[in-house]
């Protein structure tokens, strides 16, 4: 199973619960399985931004020095 996410945009629960659905998994509403599947989306979704964000953060520190290391040779 995938859950897909549309670039700059937060996916809403439901979007969640309907690929999962779209598979073959269902949960009753407002179940601790629907609640912890809920739970692992919102996590996985959260630590993909901020790996992203520290990704391009990191990438243009380095070019930045290297920017100014050519410039000071």
């Amino acid at each position: 199973m995938s859950i897909r996410f549309s670039p700059g945009s937060r996916p809403r629960t439901q979007d969640w619960l309907d690929q999962a659905a779209g598979v073959g998994i269902e949960f009753s509403q407002g179940s601790m399985q629907e609640f912890q599947f809920l739970a692992l989306c919102e996590t996985i979704w959260s630590h993909g931004v901020e790996t992203g964000i520290n990704q391009m953060v990191e990438r243009l520190n380095a070019n930045i020095k290297s920017t100014f290391a050519a410039a000071n040779q």
